[in-house]
């Protein structure tokens, strides 16, 4: 049991150890309790503290690096320890270390000592007093002994950490220290990416045209199809009634656009992530009684009886398991609560992707976010509170106050409207084909572009690129993965105009193997359109650029 060496795993926990190992001590004097950790889950101390309870305890000694206060804010920190220390029968004390320099305290170490015997035992761990370090979740490394001599050196340079690296949070934190400032600050937030899905062309029966469809089209459209170039699509699952997204030009007033997405700050996410939650309740379980086994049977002979029809008129040519198919992807689909979230919400949001060890990242990150105010021509909600939480070194100025509130739940309810009294316009303003770029192994074509529209504030836009031969025949696509509506090989991006003049760029790849050309040298052109949604299906382009050509060689 003692002077072993432990993998600490799902079957073998730290705290596991921890508790087989206080229980096998044949130790009865009065003990004291000395945690060190790095990082710490500030909840989990008070049930560790507990599991050494079957011995005597006298004191508890707690130590972990500066870093964690930035979790909770200092604040709460001290609040939430100062519960501990009122709740504990023992004499409870704590410190807050860095390093001599401000470098991170990385180390990690538990031990029970007689101070009168010099006895008990040691853990010296890479597991941090986590939840994922203590309770199995990580794979941790552990030593553990009860060697007079160990116990001693452990004990010394506990104290001796205790007594020379200490922070004073007895006075509010000042944040002098700069790269503290910047983690404390982004993991107040969340980031946001645009999660680009309409809902209604996952769910519709979608049919590609085998001929011209005039002569039918006045019939097509009583039987509600809509009809494109070359698809025929129709919706015979009614989501109408179901709670709407909110309002996405929220990012351009409570976002900042960073390297890694909008960033926005957690006193904003709250409310937008409570208000989704309240609506998303809705919307699922209205989603699963409109797709119950029973209506879907019934809107399949509904289906057949066209789908036969079109058939017949040489329309459409489709297989005889194809509306089975259909069934089979709405049931998935309505079992998939986790993917129409994100459709339901239009973004995926994620917590700061690095901990304190990465400064390098997080003060690349933190220069972005920056670099986005430094250069906005707008003063919005989000950047005047970040700016004065920079200004005065206290994360107290993202607080939304009460009017605040009301004003972020009134604009997440809003629903865009175009404004009629102005043009509607868009310009594609330069575009730049990089020939011969690879991305994951794979050459291609790069294209940057940069384009603004005026009047489409809160609007989902787009901006894509169109593929054909020099002569302007159009390229086909085979696989459906850079294609365009009508099947022609495309490739693009969508994104949200966030001001009545809104300034963008996109950077558009497509390998080369995905123009599907035979082997040989090649002329080949595109065109960019620039184009907005005026609903939730149908759009309508606001610029085309000139034809670009470039040349390609498939080997």
């Amino acid at each position: 049991m003692f002077d072993d060496i432990f993998l600490h795993d799902r079957t073998c926990s730290v705290r596991d150890s921890l508790k087989s190992v206080v229980s096998n001590l044949n130790n009865t004097s009065t003990n004291q309790v000395l945690l060190l950790s790095c990082y710490i889950n500030f909840d989990l101390v008070k049930k560790v503290i507990q599991d050494f309870s079957p011995k005597i305890i006298s004191d508890v000694f707690l130590m972990f690096n500066v870093s964690e206060i930035y979790k909770l804010g200092s604040k709460q920190t001290l609040h939430k320890l100062e519960q501990y220390y009122k709740e504990q029968k023992v004499n409870f004390q704590w410190r807050v270390i860095s390093g001599t320099k401000g470098e991170m305290v990385h180390a990690k170490g538990y031990a029970l000592y007689d101070d009168l015997k010099e006895s008990g035992f040691v853990m010296i761990t890479s597991a941090n007093l986590t939840l994922r370090g203590f309770n199995g979740v990580n794979t941790e490394l552990g030593y553990i002994t009860q060697k007079q001599q160990h116990i001693k050196q452990f004990v010394d340079l506990y104290f001796s950490l205790w007594d020379n690296n200490a922070i004073d949070l007895n006075e509010e934190i000042k944040y002098e220290n700069e790269e503290l400032f910047c983690y404390y600050l982004l993991s107040h937030g969340r980031f946001l990416n645009k999660w680009d899905i309409n809902l209604k062309n996952l769910i519709g029966v979608q049919y590609k045209k085998l001929k011209n469809t005039e002569s039918n089209d006045s019939l097509l459209t009583k039987l509600e199809f809509d009809s494109e170039q070359a698809n025929l699509t129709k919706q015979y699952i009614d989501i109408s009634h179901l709670p709407k997204k909110f309002y996405q030009g929220f990012t351009s007033k409570y976002t900042i656009r960073t390297s890694f997405g909008r960033w926005c700050p957690l006193s904003v996410w709250k409310i937008v992530e409570e208000y989704l939650n309240d609506n998303f309740s809705q919307f699922i379980e209205g989603f699963k009684s409109v797709t119950t086994d029973e209506k879907l049977i019934t809107m399949k002979k509904q289906a057949e009886t066209i789908q036969k029809w079109l058939s017949e008129k040489d329309i459409i040519k489709v297989k005889d398991d194809y509306l089975d198919k259909w069934i089979i992807r709405i049931k998935k689909l309505r079992e998939n609560s986790k993917q129409i979230g994100r459709i339901y919400a239009g973004y995926e949001d994620f917590s700061l992707p690095y901990d304190y060890s990465n400064i390098k990242g997080v003060k690349n990150l933190y220069q972005s976010l920056s670099d986005s105010i430094t250069f906005s021509q707008r003063n919005t909600l989000a950047i005047k509170k970040v700016s004065q939480a920079i200004e005065k070194m206290s994360l107290e100025y993202l607080d939304l106050s009460t009017s605040e509130k009301e004003d972020l739940i009134a604009d997440l309810k809003k629903i865009p409207k175009l404004n009629k009294t102005r043009y509607i316009k868009g310009k594609i303003i330069d575009v730049s084909p990089e020939p011969g770029v690879y991305q994951n192994d794979n050459e291609g074509l790069k294209i940057r572009i940069k384009f603004k529209t005026e009047n489409l504030n809160g609007f989902q836009c787009g901006v894509a690129a169109y593929f054909s031969l020099k002569d302007w025949m159009v390229l086909k696509d085979f696989n459906g993965l850079f294609t365009s509506t009508d099947g022609q090989v495309s490739v693009g991006k969508y994104f949200v105009s966030e001001n009545d003049i809104f300034y963008d760029e996109a950077d558009l790849f497509i390998p080369y193997e995905e123009l599907h050309l035979n082997k040989g040298n090649y002329f080949c052109e595109f065109l960019i359109k620039l184009y907005y949604f005026y609903n939730d299906t149908q759009h309508s382009f606001l610029q085309c650029s000139q034809p670009y050509e470039f040349a390609v060689n498939i080997n």
